[in-house]
């Protein structure tokens, strides 16, 4: 533990890092994605469940514009809005359709494209360049906003005739 700021260990920089439970991970101004710490869920998408001390290249060569970290996944956006988790997936919160854990990046179902993701505890949402808000994952707590408390392993639209500029994912809560 340190009590004042250190830096990340290897020679690289980053232009975004997103922090989880115990992981974090980050794009790197090149192009690549890296995570780091805690990995026994595969967090960290390298294919392993290893922990990391210092920054591990996640697997499959994807391109991510946006990366984002949550309790025990992880998410990415890749340029062209198509998005990846990897990580524990027992309430589905990959959006995959299954409750699979995958140990490197997983295409989420449905085709969609979307303009950003909030990556929460155990949930993820996506907005679309519409504007609409689809969510995925754990729901105990409503955080799907899909009306129910039933978890979801597949994008499902939020249950809101409205459309939205950005999204956010807390632990248990969502706000648009």
């Amino acid at each position: 533990n340190r009590s004042l700021p250190v830096r990340v260990a290897g020679d690289m920089s980053f232009t975004s890092i997103s922090g989880g439970f115990t992981h974090t991970c980050a794009l790197a101004s090149e192009g690549s994605t890296y995570c780091w710490g805690e990995n026994g869920t595969s967090a960290l998408g390298d294919g392993t469940t290893i922990g990391r001390l210092e920054p591990a290249l996640v697997s499959g060569g994807l391109a991510f514009a946006s990366v984002g970290a949550g309790q025990s996944h992880s998410c990415g956006l890749t340029t062209d809005g198509v998005a990846y988790c990897w990580g524990v997936n027992a309430q589905g919160q990959l959006g995959d359709g299954t409750t699979t854990t995958r140990p490197i990046p997983t295409l989420v179902a449905g085709g969609h494209i979307f303009q950003q993701l909030a990556v929460g505890g155990l949930h993820t949402c996506g907005l679309t360049s519409s504007g609409a808000a689809l969510c995925w994952g754990e729901n105990v707590d409503g955080q799907v906003g899909d009306g129910t408390t039933v978890d979801r392993p597949d994008p499902t639209p939020v249950a809101a005739p409205l459309t939205f500029q950005q999204i956010v994912a807390g632990g248990s809560h969502t706000c648009a």
